[in-house]
């Protein structure tokens, strides 16, 4: 038996603990233990050790974000500030959210996500990054302006490398920053040369995972005029090198949007097909030599009248060993 702990939406039962039963090939969920949390959705946890765990997301009026610590078994939240020019339309609550964290202990932890300011625009707003850091138990607020970060990991304390993309000047261009005490420093990463401005939409990462201090890969997409395409860079001796990887055979445009790497090197990384969306899929290897992506395998009760059946996961972890657990549904 594999017991894994998620934190997952639970529908009007709120917010709930998962625990996977294993098979030979896949795993059936079951929902139990809801949360003495608020309702909403968490997006993201880190467990810097067994029974100590930090999950980070947004009360269900998405204006409201909040923590959920695990500490020797028992659950318990936090509100989380926001900056103070936080708002929307004519004084009204702005929508924020909070997207990754990574905690090297439970009262140590990075987060990173968005939040409204009264801008302009149709909704009257303007989307800005976030990051709260937390020290001793305290969280903090600090705005990166158009630094908008979207997954962030810690290999120690105050040593932190976040990704995402930068939005102004040039909107969705792709950027990995690392953290410089309450600030952070853009890394400039090279694009493929097929590359264009595409809209908001030109391109950024969704997922970074850093086993030890200065060895990350980081994972997102691309954008040109033919659709997105799958976009990896890898931290060598502190400098940023990309790679291609390709999609399963007949898809022609995918993302990538999760990524775990142990600290033998080793890394595991999902995407989500699009032309044509056939679900999501996994590759596997080493920084520079990628192996092929491939469907994950599905319990035998999955409908088989596509193929695949249209495989969706939400995530991946690996320990530091190289096991490494999916979960999501079909």
């Amino acid at each position: 038996l594999v017991t894994v702990v998620i934190v997952a939406l639970a529908g009007a039962a709120g917010l709930a603990t998962v625990t996977l039963g294993s098979t030979a090939e896949a795993a059936i969920a079951t929902f139990a233990n809801p949360l003495p949390v608020p309702p909403g959705v968490l997006n993201s946890i880190s467990c810097p050790a067994a029974g100590s765990c930090v999950a980070v997301g947004v009360e269900s009026n998405f204006e409201t974000l909040m923590a959920a610590t695990e500490s020797s078994g028992a659950w318990s939240s936090v509100e989380l500030p926001l900056p103070s020019d936080a708002g929307g339309f004519e004084g009204a609550p702005g929508g924020a959210d909070l997207l990754s964290v990574s905690c090297t202990d439970i009262q140590d932890c990075v987060a990173v996500g968005g939040y409204d300011t009264p801008g302009g625009g149709e909704t009257g707003t303007q989307p800005e990054g976030l990051v709260e850091i937390e020290s001793a138990g305290t969280w903090q607020a600090i705005s990166t302006g158009s630094l908008q970060l979207s997954a962030v990991a810690c290999s120690s304390s105050g040593h932190c490398t976040a990704a995402g993309r930068q939005t102004a000047p040039s909107p969705g261009t792709p950027v990995i920053a690392t953290q410089s005490g309450n600030s952070w420093v853009t890394a400039p990463v090279a694009l493929p040369s097929d590359a264009t401005q595409f809209g908001a939409g030109f391109g950024g990462f969704t997922s970074i995972s850093c086993p030890t201090g200065g060895s990350c890969v980081a994972v997102g997409n691309y954008s040109n005029a033919a659709g997105n395409f799958p976009l990896v860079v890898t931290q060598v001796n502190g400098s940023w090198q990309g790679a291609a990887i390709q999609p399963p055979a007949g898809v022609s445009t995918a993302t990538l949007y999760g990524v775990s790497c142990s600290s033998a090197g080793g890394c595991t990384i999902v995407g989500r097909s699009q032309s044509p969306a056939l679900g999501d899929f996994v590759v596997s290897g080493v920084p520079g030599s990628w192996g092929p992506a491939v469907f994950p395998p599905l319990p035998p009760d999955a409908e088989q009248n596509q193929a695949p059946a249209n495989p969706s996961l939400g995530g991946v972890s690996c320990t530091p060993s190289g096991f490494c657990v999916l979960a999501g549904s079909y």
